[in-house]
């Protein structure tokens, strides 16, 4: 379990959320267009696990590129394609994402759905297994390109307008190229999270 502040701001030109911050370019009614910067904290040490003993750290990077969101009546549309900007992994990852939001009185409810895809060159540096890695029960791997499948929903509740309380959970599914590797125990992961939100 871990415990981090959440900085939440949204401007006519700049929205920062949590690790990401984006520069509006185009903002109308329905059609946002920006330019994208996320951390993604991918990285692990070879001590932080016994499994990984011998293993070369990888490195947590920072993601540059672009996204668009389209609103409509049915839902909320997002597509990024970011790279590495840090060149730790020099890979891409592409995501496509949809959501809609339920409200009922004081309580909203946000279900899901969402793909990423990661190319080989991130699937390598963060699931492969190098030569000099290589041990008796840790085979060789170089890693494939893959499809990360997403699903979830968020739960909020505001009792005022300047206070908000939120449970989200969310599950992923690896896709072939992740589930394949050595390092990797499961076919999928989940993810709980929950937070409160204070309006300046």
């Amino acid at each position: 379990m871990t415990g981090l502040p959440l900085v939440s701001y949204d401007g006519a030109w700049i929205n920062v959320t949590g690790p990401r911050i984006d520069l509006k370019l185009l903002s109308a009614d329905s059609v946002s267009l920006r330019l994208r910067a996320r951390y993604a904290g991918d990285g692990y040490d070879g001590g932080d696990s016994p499994y990984l003993t011998g293993m070369q750290d990888r490195k947590s990077s920072l993601w540059l590129g672009g996204a668009a969101i389209w609103r409509t009546d049915i839902a909320t549309f997002t597509g990024e394609l970011l790279g590495d900007a840090l060149s730790n992994s020099k890979g891409l990852r592409m995501k496509l994402q949809a959501d809609r939001r339920f409200p009922t009185g004081s309580f909203g409810f946000t279900p899901r759905v969402a793909v990423e895809w990661l190319d080989r060159k991130y699937v390598n540096y963060y699931y492969g297994v190098r030569q000099d890695e290589v041990l008796a029960d840790r085979t060789l791997y170089e890693g494939a390109s893959t499809a990360n499948l997403e699903v979830g929903v968020r739960a909020d509740y505001s009792p005022s307008k300047k206070h908000s309380l939120f449970v989200d959970l969310g599950t992923t599914r690896f896709g072939k190229g992740i589930k394949d590797s050595p390092l990797v125990e499961r076919t999928g992961q989940t993810t709980v999270s929950a937070g409160y939100l204070y309006r300046f």
